[in-house]
């Protein structure tokens, strides 16, 4: 099975948000800290992957061009290209090189080799950022109800102290504070709701 990637994910959740808005004037997205966990964690696996694959000799010979650029859609209408069927082919073999499970991969999982668990990092922290990015500029730029109006929307989230959850949460605080567009417009949307745990 193939990796759903974050940036998928957040463009399904803003799907969601036009459609619902439409029908109930507006949408929230409830703990999104915790709902994106499994995001991250599989997009830092496909990176690590992708990191320690590049370290084998066999990859220094792949057609990375044609690998890249030959897309298809899948069974479930996700676009893929060879490239991400060459990581999936050689998943399994990693991982018993490895001597991990996919369970291993985590943020702060330090049995993970640290030069490929910080080029995966790094590749997420990014990933992150631009998928908040994205939808913020989708939610502050698309119109979708009558009346050229953008959709309500709010965000709760504040009580995940998991690595992977701090990240979505920083990511999503910086891009309100950085604003939207060149410009870097205050964002209307989402409206932020700050959780708080207490003991």
């Amino acid at each position: 099975m193939g990796f759903v990637e974050l940036s998928i994910l957040v463009r399904l959740r803003y799907s969601q948000c036009l459609l619902k808005s439409k029908s109930y004037m507006g949408v929230s997205a409830t703990h999104l800290d915790w709902t994106m966990i499994p995001y991250v964690r599989k997009s830092f696996f496909k990176h690590f992957l992708v990191s320690y694959l590049k370290d084998r000799p066999d990859f220094l010979n792949l057609n990375l061009l044609e690998l890249a650029l030959e897309t298809y859609t899948d069974s479930v209408g996700i676009e893929r290209n060879k490239f991400d069927d060459w990581v999936d082919k050689n998943k399994n073999k990693c991982l018993d090189e490895l001597g991990l499970k996919e369970e291993d991969f985590y943020l702060g999982n330090e049995k993970l080799e640290k030069k490929y668990y910080q080029s995966a990092l790094y590749d997420v922290i990014i990933e992150v950022k631009q998928a908040v990015e994205g939808m913020y500029h989708n939610l502050n730029t698309l119109q979708s109800r009558s009346g050229n109006q953008l959709p309500f929307t709010s965000i709760n989230y504040g009580t995940c102290t998991l690595e992977e959850g701090r990240l979505v949460i920083n990511a999503l605080l910086m891009g309100s504070l950085k604003g939207v567009g060149m410009l870097h417009k205050t964002p209307v949307f989402p409206k932020h709701h700050w959780g708080i745990k207490t003991r």
